[in-house]
């Protein structure tokens, strides 16, 4: 009886050991997942607080006009010039 149960709890130290085992090698490769998309985050955040200072930016009216003006837009009412250059022969 007592060499069934040593037996039987030598299985289940091993059975528990490789399932250890198999927990230690998924959280290394969990750990070099989270460090990649870590890197990839980082850039993402410096744009998004990029565009979230352009947005602020263009929030003033007077900015949003100035940067229309230069994409060619008028103002209603308002009639646009385009000079093209000649050519250099």
């Amino acid at each position: 009886m007592r060499l069934v149960f040593s037996l039987f709890l030598l299985l289940a130290i091993a059975a528990l050991s490789w399932y250890l085992y198999q927990l230690w090698g998924q959280a290394g490769e969990l750990q070099k997942e989270s460090d990649l998309l870590t890197k990839e985050l980082q850039p993402l955040q410096k744009e998004n607080a990029e565009l979230l200072a352009e947005i602020k930016r263009l929030d003033d009216p007077e900015n949003l006009e100035t940067e229309l003006r230069k994409a060619g837009y008028a103002a209603p009412g308002e009639k646009v010039i385009i000079i093209i250059p000649k050519k250099s022969p």
